[in-house]
């Protein structure tokens, strides 16, 4: 009810922000954005974003835990 009177906002601007960045930007980056957003308490459904973007925010780590001298 709140969001049809919009009184809250929805997560549709960050998913446009987050569709549009994963064309450019490394798991590392998309992973501070997310913080980001977190830490400033702007999402109202971050578990459906982080699914959403999941593989896009940790398509690096596989070649950072290989640095940092772990088996995959």
């Amino acid at each position: 009810a709140c969001m049809l009177l919009q009184l809250i906002e929805d997560d549709r601007e960050w998913i446009k922000c987050f569709e549009e960045a994963v064309t450019f930007a490394s798991g590392s980056s998309l992973r501070s954005m997310f913080v980001s957003a977190l830490f400033f308490d702007v999402l109202t459904s971050p578990l459906e974003i982080w699914n959403m973007f999941c593989e896009s925010f940790c398509d690096d780590l596989d070649h950072r835990i290989r640095i940092l001298g772990y088996k995959v």
